[in-house]
């Protein structure tokens, strides 16, 4: 903070260059700094140098556009270089300190890391050459008080001012706050090496060594791509006497041990997204590490004026891919927690940047060392005393050296609460039984050594865009040496807090091990936190190969049986249904499928249900026909096939999942209930509502779990398993009892077509079941519920034979009514609705209805018929269309018309014509209409009238009458239903659908002004619907008073 103060006290000097700059008027470069005495020194030199250079200064015509980057005489003074930098007469050295101080790039806004060209460099070439300024751009909500972050190379630049010339472009002068020093030689980082004394022993190492490292320390980058550029923390001459002798001779003699150290020390070519703001090279001065955790200038600004002095938590990989510690202390910056510090700093190259260290950074140790002795981002998830063990004794026995000296590996490490779960569960013995299996501890510890010659896997969280970003790929297969697979799988976190809500959870599993996946050990996302510190941790085998570390919270196992077709072979208490299987010849090519050795897709993958001796044995007395008929049983060994893997966590609380009956069609629903323990927390498995008794037998194709019963694809686990239906299943398990139960009877072969309310419909109608209409009323009248299905309401949903969706489009198309009889004996009506989604106005969107409920699609295959999802409660009919109508308010002026006309009696029962749909005028219409003793004495078009309202045949329920024949599309949107509707009065019936639900009725000619207000009341003889108005026929003629008397006469 001291040395920005002193930056600060320079602005004032700087007065007269900013109002020379704001006149606008045209000069040179060389007028305004040698008019300005903040710049004697640097006016000197230029006095000294090659004419050539003060002729290009002094250039006012602007055919040729300079940046002067000028440093201000303090900054000589506090250098202590003010009276060397250009000696008297030393036209040389003056002419080389302006070379690097003039560049032939321009630019009124510089940006992060922008290279500027120094043309009068002779070294090297120019396109090589170059300075680079690093600059923040600030915001409105960035403090004016905190001076612009604009640097030249290590260099504070105070300014960036315009010099105008006369041709209307600009030079531009830049006064910095420190001297710039000039690359040695070539200017490259291994020229930067040599002319450093404190450096020879590097230099020796590699000289001697390393001819390919040397090479990349020469080579010249590539300005343009921002590649080809290195930060390089080169150890000095006491770092490296400080080793242990031992240590230093094996690294003179291990060319890779040395290269893989020195390679820890250097950063390079990193990624521009992920060091934004700091770096776009990988080319680091020293003011430009510090943390920052938003990419808001604002945020930028405070976090680098705060770091000047000191800070901690920034963390850059270095080029073998480990995160470096980097911390500053009192101005001084550390490296890997303040171990080392950086005594020498900012030495430039045209490649890069050297910084001086005190001491050798020490490597990360092998992977038995790390395991015995945990580095805090692998100690924060738990113990690893028991790995260490079982890797102790892998390593020592000999037949596994490459635990300790080969990789790349991705090391999958379960902690002891891990192991105490697996011992518990009786998946491994007990630890001292277990060593004693030296095979198995071996097999064991190679198993978790995943093969990463392709690159590790890192969790790599990019702190502005995805904290939780990783090399985990979801559905990848990760193999061991021998070619043993972990199955990846990523889960989302919905609704979490990070980045603001902005980017959910993951959370990565293997197998069924969770990763811990940050250094707070919690293992997901916004458990850590919003940004978390990811919990890599690195080791180096014989200081050569580097590996990566992971927690797991459980024990991935190899597969003990090899495929699944093995594990069912060999588990005597799955004898049963492997026979089964054997035994089916339509199953014979997922046999085959079973049997296959290894696979790297997990698209080849299955989850197999297999129900243990006793269930099969239960449901062969149960239900003996399930098994008999071989299309059955192929049915339902296929139901116990679920493509791809599924492991117990992988489910989360519930989900459905298909399999392989029907075609693929059939699904299973999964519960998964979570119970915390001591070590991993316990995961209980019901697959439709059947317990599973062990999950997670691990296969090379696939994996098992054994089931308590045996799955069948029949109308209750259809339903219940695809999804909204659960309410229904529940009611029809509670009617009635034994032999007579519903599903008892749904248990059969069948055939039945079930019609099954929506969960939503009974929450809509707090529904319960049972025993009776008296006790239902108490209970809900006690309980506060609302109206419930009886037994008998529900056998009305279950038709006594099979419908099939192309049957009722079907009759529909030959003008026939489709008739379905349910359980209870009362017909059920179904209709095809020409009337979809498509149709903006049209109620409908699979166009299939039984009464007035809509059938969900899809349809449900089941063995024993077929399962629709309907949307309402369908109410059998307990009385006849009359004495509905006598029974309800708003049917009673209706009812006595058709009684004084005679026209009740064919209402009355099931006689001719019935079924009927009735369009009843409300009570209140009735006795509100004028002259209504006039309408209804007419003895002609009374009856008429009346009867008009009368429609015998196919179409009861207002689906029927929103068959849409055509749609309109302006502002009175509308559709027109259909027009085979004859009245008992003879003459046609129109309807009209607008507003997506609401249907008008009027006659060919007339308005709609018709509309049901109270449809759909079905009767034992037809269905009634209440209109708020009346419908008048063709040629009607409303008599007037001296018409009605004249026809009373008559």
């Amino acid at each position: 903070m001291p040395a920005l103060l002193s930056r600060l006290a320079l602005l004032p000097l700087l007065l007269l260059l900013f109002l020379h700059s704001a006149s606008a008027q045209p000069t040179s470069l060389w007028a305004t700094i040698s008019q300005n005495t903040s710049f004697s020194v640097l006016s000197n030199c230029i006095r000294q140098a090659d004419p050539a250079v003060l002729a290009i200064l002094n250039d006012t015509g602007g055919s040729q556009l300079y940046t002067l980057f000028a440093p201000v005489d303090s900054a000589f003074a506090a250098a202590g270089t003010d009276a060397t930098v250009c000696p008297d007469g030393d036209r040389h050295a003056a002419t080389a300190v302006l070379s690097y101080l003039i560049s032939s790039q321009t630019t009124p806004l510089p940006y992060l890391n922008q290279p500027f060209a120094l043309p009068l460099e002779r070294n090297v070439p120019d396109a090589v050459a170059a300075l680079y300024v690093y600059s923040v751009s600030k915001d409105a909500a960035t403090s004016p008080a905190l001076p612009s972050i604009l640097y030249v190379n290590n260099a504070q630049a105070l300014s960036w001012e315009a010099v105008p010339t006369s041709q209307g472009g600009n030079h531009y002068l830049v006064p910095l706050a420190s001297p710039l020093i000039p690359p040695p030689g070539n200017g490259s980082l291994w020229d930067v090496l040599q002319a450093q004394p404190d450096f020879s022993t590097t230099v020796a190492l590699i000289a001697a060594q390393l001819p390919d490292f040397q090479a990349l320390l020469q080579a010249s980058p590539d300005v343009a791509s921002h590649k080809g550029y290195h930060t390089f923390f080169v150890p000095n001459n006491e770092a490296w006497a400080a080793l242990p002798p031992d240590r230093l001779t094996r690294l003179q003699s291990d060319d890779q041990a040395l290269e893989t150290l020195l390679l820890f020390h250097t950063l390079s070519n990193n990624n521009p997204s992920s060091d934004y703001p700091r770096s776009t090279t990988g080319m680091y001065y020293s003011q430009q590490f510090y943390p920052t955790s938003s990419l808001r200038a604002r945020d930028i600004y405070q976090a680098f004026y705060s770091a000047l002095s000191s800070f901690t938590g920034l963390r850059l990989p270095n080029d073998l891919g480990i995160l470096l510690d980097i911390s500053r202390l009192s101005g001084t910056l550390h490296l890997q927690s303040n171990s080392t510090a950086v005594l020498l700093p900012d030495l430039s190259a045209y490649n890069g940047v050297v910084h001086g260290l005190s001491g050798v950074l020490p490597l990360p140790e092998d992977i038995p060392a790390v395991l015995a002795s945990p580095p805090p981002s692998l100690a924060a998830a738990g113990n690893f005393s028991i790995l260490s063990q079982l890797m102790q004794a892998a390593v020592s026995s000999g037949t596994a050296p490459e635990l300790a000296s080969g990789g790349p590996f991705t090391y999958l490490a379960p902690t002891d609460a891990a192991f105490a779960a697996a011992f518990e569960e009786g998946r491994l013995p007990r630890l001292p039984v277990l060593l004693q299996d030296l095979e198995r501890v071996v097999s064991l510890c190679r198993y978790w050594a995943m093969n990463s010659t392709e690159g590790l896997l890192l969790f790599s969280p990019d702190p502005y865009m995805d904290p939780f970003r990783d090399d985990f790929v979801d559905g990848a297969k990760l193999e061991d040496g021998e070619g043993r697979g972990v199955w990846v799988k990523r889960l989302v976190v919905e609704g979490s807090t990070s980045l603001e809500g902005k980017v959910d959870d993951v959370v990565v599993f293997l197998n069924n091990a969770r990763l811990y996946q940050c250094l707070e050990g919690k293992g997901m996302g916004h458990a850590c936190g919003t940004r978390p510190t990811p919990s890599n941790t690195y080791s180096i085998n014989d200081d050569r190969v580097v590996n990566m570390v992971h927690a797991l919270d459980a024990v991935p196992l190899p597969p003990s049986a090899g495929t699944l077709f093995q594990a069912l072979q060999q588990d005597p208490d799955l004898s049963s249904f492997f026979a089964l299987l054997l035994n089916s010849p339509t199953n014979a090519e997922l046999v085959v499928r079973l049997n296959t050795t290894s696979t790297n897709s997990e698209e080849e993958l299955f989850t197999l249900w297999a129900p243990t001796n006793d269930a099969l044995t239960a449901l062969q007395a149960a239900r003996p026909w399930l098994l008999t008929a071989s299309e059955v049983v192929d049915e339902v060994l296929r139901y116990h096939f679920t493509p791809h893997l599924w492991y117990s966590r992988w489910i989360g609380p519930s989900k459905s999942l298909p399999t392989l009956a029907f075609d693929g069609e059939a699904l299973v629903l999964v519960n998964a209930s979570t119970a915390p323990a001591p070590a991993v927390p316990a995961v209980a498995l019901q697959i439709n509502r059947i317990a599973v008794l062990e999950s997670d037998l691990t296969a090379s194709n696939g994996v098992l779990h054994k089931l308590s019963g045996v799955l069948v694809p029949d109308l209750l686990q259809i339903a219940y398993s695809s999804g909204g239906l659960q309410r229904t299943v529940a009611a029809l398990e509670g009617g009635g009892e034994g032999e007579d139960s519903l599903a008892q009877v749904l248990g059969g072969p069948g055939p039945f077509t079930l019609f099954g309310p929506l969960d939503s419909v009974f929450e809509a109608a707090d529904a319960v079941v049972t025993a009776d209409v008296a006790a239902r009323a108490a209970a809900a009248a006690a309980e506060g519920r609302g109206v419930s299905l009886t037994p008998t309401e529900l056998q009305y949903h279950i038709g006594a034979s099979l419908v099939q969706p192309e049957d009722i489009v079907t009759r529909e198309e030959t003008a026939a009514t489709f008739v379905c009889d349910s359980l209870l004996g009362l017909p059920l009506y179904l209709s095809f609705v020409n009337a979809t989604t498509s149709h903006a106005y049209a109620p409908s969107q699979s166009g299939l209805f039984v009464n007035q409920a809509e059938l969900r699609v899809p349809v449900h295959r089941a063995l024993n018929g077929l399962v629709y999802a309907v949307d309402a409660f369908l109410q059998p009919p307990t009385q006849s269309i009359m004495a509905l109508l006598r029974g309800q308010e708003d049917g009673r002026a209706f009812a006595s018309l058709l009684t004084q006309t005679g026209l009740h009696t064919q209402l009355e029962g099931e006689g001719e014509g019935s079924p009927w749909t009735v369009f009843a005028p409300r009570t209140a219409v009735l006795e509100g209409l004028y002259l209504k003793e006039d309408i209804w004495s007419d003895v002609k078009q009374a009856p008429q009238l009346l009867a008009f309202h009368l429609v015998s045949g196919r179409r009861l329920f207002t689906p029927a009458f929103s068959n849409v024949t055509s749609c309109t599309s302006n502002c009175e949107d509308f559709c027109l239903g259909p027009i085979d509707v004859f009245s008992l009065q003879g003459q046609p019936l129109y309807t009209q659908v607008v507003s997506k639900s609401r249907t008008f009725l009027s006659t060919v000619h007339g308005a709609f002004s018709a509309s049901l207000v109270h449809p759909d009341l079905h009767a034992s003889n037809g269905v009634v619907h209440f209109l708020d108005g009346i419908l008048t026929y063709d040629g009607y003629r409303r008599p007037t008073a001296g018409t009605a008397l004249a026809d009373r006469r008559q």
